[in-house]
């Protein structure tokens, strides 16, 4: 709203008319489970969002979605306040600059209008890092699957801080930086990781209200979780798997596997947020079954070391 952004950076003014799009894919994924989307829920108050096959209509779509795209042409010309930052204080090249965002968003691909869901446009973040004496590096983009749990070591080794403490998770990135376009080999099955809770009702302490059957845990204890969805990233596919969450051993019960999910992205730039296979959950097609059980326990092994 004009109220978070400045004159010069209005929606209607920076993208008017039919410069703006509908998410060509605005229903639910097909054949997703029940606990994988926040359809009922989101960051929307719209009459006609409220529900996996409620969408709103396009007009009030394309209305919200311009706000959001001046919100970050704005953010965007901030990144380029400070950048000139540098260069006026005579540092820019020896300062690394990390620009990144803490999620992703959904702006009504997949019916959904919030971050709080595991599918891959609310966990894919944009990440820009500069290291300007690392020129092999600079204006490159890199098909690692990266993490921001990645940052702490990968910093620490680019800045040469010596070695890290033992027990801090993540992997450093730093080879990345001498030839984004040719990984080690280490890094090219890399795979990226994201969880997130689901429970049968949550409590909304603005409004002093107990809602259920609404999927997102806002607000709600640990020991009152139903579901831990857990999805693992590889260079092809997306996985997840939604485990019943144990209120008394506070860990998932493998043994209690509700549903899980699969996605082919063999063909996904990263670009696209309308890619049409994130519309539809390949996990129960039985020419994937053994796929999708190598991944469940991959992901599984990797769940039970954290």
């Amino acid at each position: 709203t004009k109220f978070r952004l400045p004159e010069g950076f209005y929606g209607p003014d920076l993208y008017p008319g039919d410069v703006v799009k509908p998410p060509k894919h605005p229903g639910a994924p097909i054949n997703a489970p029940w606990m994988s989307g926040n359809w009922y829920g989101g960051a929307i108050h719209d009459k006609a969002h409220g529900c996996p096959t409620c969408i709103i209509p396009t007009n009030r779509t394309n209305n919200y979605r311009r706000w959001y795209y001046a919100a970050v042409t704005w953010a965007d010309y901030n990144l380029g306040m400070a950048l000139k930052k540098l260069e006026e204080f005579g540092v820019q090249d020896n300062t690394i600059v990390v620009f990144h965002s803490d999620h992703g968003y959904q702006l009504g691909e997949l019916n959904e209008w919030a971050k709080q869901t595991d599918t891959e446009l609310a966990t894919h973040i944009p990440l820009i890092i500069r290291v300007p004496w690392k020129k092999e590096s600079i204006g490159k983009r890199t098909k690692v699957k990266a993490e921001l749990i990645d940052m702490y070591k990968t910093l620490a080794e680019l800045t040469g801080l010596g070695e890290v403490e033992e027990g801090v998770q993540g992997t450093s990135l730093a080879t990345v930086f001498d030839n984004p376009e040719n990984l080690p080999s280490d890094l090219k099955t890399k795979r990226a990781y994201s969880q997130i809770g689901r429970c049968g009702c949550q409590y909304y302490a603005k409004y002093h209200v107990k809602e259920c059957d609404r999927g997102a845990c806002a607000k709600v204890p640990l020991g009152e979780f139903d579901f831990m969805g857990y999805t693992m990233r590889t260079n092809d596919w997306r996985f997840t798997s939604w485990v019943a969450w144990d209120n008394t051993t506070m860990k998932v019960d493998w043994s209690k596997t509700a549903a899980n999910e699969l996605y082919d992205l063999r063909n996904d730039t990263g670009r696209n947020f309308d890619a049409p296979n994130y519309s539809l959950n390949l996990a129960g097609e039985p020419q994937y079954a053994t796929m999708v059980s190598q991944f469940y326990e991959e992901l599984k092994a990797v769940v039970n070391t954290w």
